[in-house]
């Protein structure tokens, strides 16, 4: 079993209505519900979006999907709103394949889904840089 760690640069997460965890490793059976767990145990009560960058994942099988899949009904549950980004080619397949993909917004990157994130807000709202948003590395291996 692989005990997933977290490291994150910012000192408290209530305040922010968007939190983006950056996963790095590979997510598959060895990265089972402790990941999950922690990932949960990070998203507060006032959190609105999660954010999911997957850049740094090099293979996702299907318990990685099964994982993704129980994380957006554990988002939705509480009515937040569940994002991914930077996915891989062999992750969107897996989607493709499995039928999935409609589970899941998926954007190219975290600046283009920041764009369309800041779309929800009025023009003379005052909005926190796309630097300046929580992110929690989070690795599985």
């Amino acid at each position: 079993m692989i005990t997933p760690s977290i490291s994150s640069k910012v000192s408290s997460l209530e305040s922010m209505a968007i939190v983006i965890f950056a996963l790095n490793g590979d997510l598959t059976l060895n990265s089972d519900q402790d990941t999950l767990e922690m990932l949960k145990r990070h998203v507060k009560a006032q959190t609105q979006t999660i954010l999911l960058d997957m850049e740094n994942i090099g293979f996702v099988d299907s318990a990685g999907l099964a994982l993704l899949i129980q994380l957006c009904k554990f988002s939705m549950s509480l009515g937040m709103r569940l994002a991914l980004c930077s996915i891989s080619e062999q992750m969107n397949q897996l989607l493709m394949l499995t039928s999935t993909g409609s589970l899941f917004e998926v954007f190219d990157s975290q600046e283009s889904f920041y764009q369309e994130w800041i779309q929800d807000f009025p023009a003379e709202a005052t909005l926190p840089p796309l630097g300046s948003l929580p992110v929690i590395e989070v690795t599985t291996e």
